[in-house]
């Protein structure tokens, strides 16, 4: 099975993905909260280029620089950039989406139709995963769950979909390795085009596009538990997932966040109205009582309660303002926002929602 190191060839740019992108013909208007507090900007040399994927992992985040084909890694602490990894070895290629877990940090490369995998100690480059009988078509999203790596392939375009693959699939990587477990495929899994992916205890989620909104996975075998056919717009082309407690958190296309049971998927509440600053959710990030939602059309992120649902605040302002924000990550009290309109990750406090710094 081919896993090789390799050059990277010229990136091709691809066109915005139509799920996360759609939403901007939506006109919003949201109630705007200043950020208080000091401003603190790190860096004058910007070490971002539309920053769309965010995760953090100890005392480091890994960014993902969607059209600079790199990825960057900060300290968790002080924001500073420890390096930028940008050379072709890495294979990097319209990185989209990346995740953390057992030591490595795994990144999707929607336009290579591969995954890279780096060390999260160093950054070093550990191998890059091409082999097309992984079945890597626009992979777009990707988690990790025990040793396994979960990474859905769309297609975003059909110009990236290599021969012989059609996409509308799952593959299932060894962490220890990152050799092949499975692709998961079966027509009764109802996948069209996967846009996210999420691993909850002993389940694995999909939010799924166009078609059918989510499926849910055993992680044992790949085996499905159920296919949650909603309607209207609390499941219309779902496109980010997270989980609190018992709680799965959706976002659909447009103003709305779907609350369901993650014990069998029924619904437990619609958040939605632009009077509660949700306006085309690009991703979400939980913790123990918030939920954070990144509006990547009303440029702002909400906190919302996690136990009811209710607004907390929006934030909207900060030295550049926030434009785009496209990706979202909550530890150890920050959020951590990829704002992909001004190449920045801005960091707030979760307390609070104050600014501790944009870095650039």
């Amino acid at each position: 099975m081919g896993r090789t190191l390799y050059a990277q060839r010229a990136p091709t740019m691809m066109g915005p993905s139509r799920k996360r992108f759609a939403a901007g013909v939506l006109a919003s208007c949201l109630t705007t909260l200043a950020v208080p507090g000091s401003v603190a900007v790190a860096s004058t040399v910007s070490h971002f280029n539309h920053p769309f994927g965010i995760a953090v992992g100890g005392d480091r985040v890994w960014v993902a620089n969607r059209f600079g084909n790199s990825v960057t890694e900060l300290n968790a602490s002080t924001g500073a950039v420890i390096r930028v990894l940008d050379s072709g070895d890495y294979g990097f290629s319209e990185p989209w989406a990346l995740a953390i877990g057992d030591g490595h940090v795994w990144v999707a490369n929607a336009q290579g139709n591969s995954v890279t995998e780096l060390s999260t100690s160093n950054g070093h480059l550990v191998q890059v995963i091409r082999s097309p009988s992984d079945g890597f078509d626009s992979p777009n999203a990707i988690a990790v769950g025990g040793r396994h790596v979960w990474i859905t392939n769309g297609p975003l375009v059909p110009t990236t979909t290599p021969e012989g693959n059609t996409g509308n699939s799952v593959t299932e990587l060894n962490t220890s390795n990152g050799s092949l477990v499975r692709i998961i495929d079966d027509p009764r899994d109802k996948f069209s085009v996967p846009d996210a992916v999420l691993v909850v205890g002993r389940h694995v989620w999909v939010a799924n596009s166009e078609g059918s909104p989510l499926t849910e996975l055993n992680t044992s075998n790949g085996s499905l538990v159920r296919v949650v056919h909603g309607k209207g717009a609390a499941y219309y082309m779902p496109s980010a997932l997270a989980s609190s407690g018992a709680d799965l958190w959706v976002a659909p296309i447009g103003n709305v966040v779907t609350e369901l049971n993650t014990s069998d998927g029924s619904l437990a509440r619609v958040v939605h109205s632009i009077a509660k600053g949700i306006s085309g959710v690009s991703a979400i990030a939980t913790g123990d009582s918030q939920v954070w939602v990144a509006n990547i059309v009303a440029n702002s992120v909400t906190e919302l309660n996690a136990t009811n649902g209710s607004r907390v605040r929006v934030v909207a302002s900060a030295p550049d303002e926030l434009k785009n924000p496209a990706g979202v990550a909550l530890s150890a009290g920050v959020v951590w926002v990829a704002d992909s309109g001004n190449n920045a990750v801005t960091e707030l406090n979760a307390t609070n929602g104050s600014l501790i710094r944009v870095i650039k």
